[in-house]
């Protein structure tokens, strides 16, 4: 699916450029090419449970979509059963999200080839979807492979040192693809007779912090530029509401936008939610926020999917 604005003439292609004067809350994001946004990520989206260890947040994403015109909202799905992309794509259909994705001209889009913000926003396609594995470019277009255009972190840390920035998961060569950093720690609770990682929420204020060591901060404004030049696009967090804010501060650093504290929600009702921050609410991202968040549904789909609940701070 191509965004309108391709499709005209060079004069309405400019009109049509322009119309998007503000998007995820911010108008200068409206000119920047989609891979040089940088927005936080909820990990585990789909884990929306005050009974699930590894709860985190979940949206509606059609649903907010329609409510929040001028938001780009990305997905990435974690297909840990090897399911087909014609499987995720029949509850795309069915949902309706399918009208609304973002199709590349190509399968594999290097980081100077996406689209800007606003021409997804003013094409409809303001939805992005990743998956792991199993995609399918020539019959579903619109869930785009992760891996040969953007390579990941290590997943699985539990010692905050862990945090390096380095090149862990990605497929063919990594020159010129955007970036996926999984900052969350771990620790492991004896379940069901077993060790089984959870998230470390006694450690959230340090790891979602945007400075010090083991921070957020540290890792995406420090490590990560002086090892491969630029920051993330894409920033993997925990319980975004712990810290204050700060996951939103360390975005908006990334992309050069000045951060202005907000009421933040709880989210399932978590201890330490912070009462300053980004807003994330039905009203749409009303500090500059790209949405990265979690599809969730029943059975397999549920345990495949990972939202990435984008917010970046604005003036």
């Amino acid at each position: 699916m191509k965004c309108r604005s391709l499709l005209a003439t060079s004069v309405l292609y400019a009109a049509a450029a322009s119309a998007a004067t503000v998007c995820n809350g911010d108008a200068s994001l409206c000119s920047k090419k989609y891979s040089d946004v940088s927005v936080v990520g909820a990990h585990n989206s789909y884990t929306a449970s005050n009974t699930n260890l590894a709860a985190n947040q979940d949206y509606g994403v059609k649903t907010w979509l329609d409510a929040n015109p001028n938001e780009v909202v990305t997905i990435l799905l974690v297909n840990i059963d090897n399911q087909p992309a014609s499987s995720f794509a029949s509850a795309y259909v069915t949902a309706g999200l399918d009208k609304v994705s973002y199709s590349p001209k190509q399968a594999i889009t290097p980081n100077d080839g996406w689209p800007t913000y606003g021409e997804l926003i003013d094409g409809n396609t303001p939805l992005v979807t990743f998956m792991d594995n199993t995609a399918d470019f020539a019959g579903t277009p619109y869930i785009i492979d992760e891996f040969s255009n953007m390579w990941e972190t290590h997943f699985d840390v539990q010692d905050p040192a862990g945090f390096n920035c380095t090149i862990d998961r990605f497929t063919g060569t990594t020159d010129g693809q955007m970036y996926l950093i999984n900052h969350y720690l771990y620790t492991t609770s004896n379940l069901f007779g077993g060790s089984t990682p959870v998230p470390n929420k006694a450690q959230l204020n340090t790891t979602n912090a945007a400075s010090g060591a083991g921070s957020l901060g540290e890792e995406a404004l420090e490590t990560c530029p002086a090892l491969h030049g630029r920051g993330p696009t894409f920033l993997l967090v925990d319980f975004y509401e712990w810290g204050s804010g700060s996951v939103f501060e360390v975005a908006a650093k990334l992309n050069g936008i000045t951060y202005v504290p907000k009421a933040i929600a709880a989210v399932n009702g978590t201890d330490g939610a912070s009462s300053t921050g980004s807003t994330s609410s039905s009203s749409g991202s009303k500090n500059g926020a790209e949405r990265m968040t979690a599809l969730g549904s029943a059975g397999w789909l549920a345990g495949a999917a990972m939202v990435l609940s984008a917010l970046v701070a604005s003036v």
